[in-house]
């Protein structure tokens, strides 16, 4: 658990390289340790190892199948390799393990959209809009997406939403010229 967190210490500081031999240090000395697993592994991703992350990933879920984040970062690494039906699939088992974890209700939105799932994005993002009411990104998304399917008032009530909880992000940014492009 010591190089566990030391890892994550590193990681925190950007120093990624160190934080690899840390993990493996981990994974070494507690080969049981799903944590260590998929620290390993989500650091080999920001690397863009991918082959290697993706056996992290799995060893982790071998350990512990419950762990959502796992199935989350699985899914980043499918969707970052264009495999958008296995990044669907281990999104949907990450929102089933944790169903109020938002990240892949985002990522899953991606992933339905690169495959012109429009209609299920956008379920995807109410839902995501329903758990986290005051979470900008997804109501952006969301926004974007009834764009697409040229739901023209249902984007703009989402883009004043973004507005409503947010004035200064890039979302909001984004959100005013796109109501602007919105307007009559």
């Amino acid at each position: 658990a010591l190089h566990n967190n030391l890892g994550l210490t590193l990681v925190q500081q950007g120093q990624l390289e160190e934080a690899v031999g840390v993990y493996e240090t981990a994974v070494a000395l507690n080969p049981e340790l799903a944590a260590a697993h998929y620290n390993l592994g989500d650091v080999q991703h920001r690397l863009g190892r991918l082959d290697v992350a993706k056996q992290a990933y799995l060893a982790a879920i071998k350990l512990d199948p419950s762990l959502a984040l796992t199935y989350n970062g699985l899914g980043n690494l499918y969707q970052d390799e264009a495999n958008y039906e296995s990044a669907i699939s281990a999104y949907r088992r990450a929102i089933r393990l944790s169903p109020d974890f938002l990240e892949p209700y985002l990522s899953l939105a991606a992933a339905l959209t690169h495959q012109d799932q429009w209609l299920e994005a956008a379920e995807v993002l109410e839902t995501a809009v329903a758990i986290q009411p005051n979470e900008v990104q997804s109501r952006y998304n969301l926004a974007l997406v009834y764009l697409h399917l040229e739901e023209d008032e249902a984007a703009r009530q989402a883009f004043q939403s973004v507005l409503s909880l947010d004035e200064t992000s890039l979302f909001a940014e984004e959100a005013r010229l796109q109501l602007e492009l919105l307007s009559p």
